[in-house]
């Protein structure tokens, strides 16, 4: 399934909903990045709560909206989960990995870029 606008320049109304959408998707992730360690619910800089409408088309004549609230704590689980990217196991899982995080007051992004260096020096070990 594809929600790129260039994909239904047939139907000038769904290119612009989906542009749009994937305009405040950008947004959203841009916000959820640069939160960083001042991770704050106070911070203007923090992701709003976002509801989220995608075209996708799976066939030519098969054309259906899916619908996603991003929520406000900043987690991207229920779009991979209406876009069935993660099945139910993986959501629950990567909800455990957010919640540690903010518990932390870090964002997945810095745990998981911290992992990452982890790993690869252990392995340069």
């Amino acid at each position: 399934r594809r929600v790129h606008p260039d994909r239904f320049a047939q139907s000038p109304e769904i290119c612009e909903q989906n542009s749009e959408a994937l305009k405040a998707l950008n947004g959203y992730v841009d916000a959820m990045s640069s939160t960083g360690s001042t991770f704050s619910f106070g911070d203007s800089s923090f992701p709003r709560e976002s509801h989220l409408v995608f075209w996708v088309s799976d066939g030519p004549n098969d054309m259906r909206a899916i619908s996603v609230v991003l929520p406000a704590e900043g987690s991207l689980v229920p779009l991979y989960s209406a876009f069935g990217l993660l099945n139910e196991e993986q959501c629950a899982a990567m909800r455990r990995k957010e919640k540690r995080s903010r518990q932390r007051g870090r964002s997945l992004a810095e745990d998981e870029r911290d992992a990452d260096t982890e790993e690869h020096t252990l392995l340069e070990w």
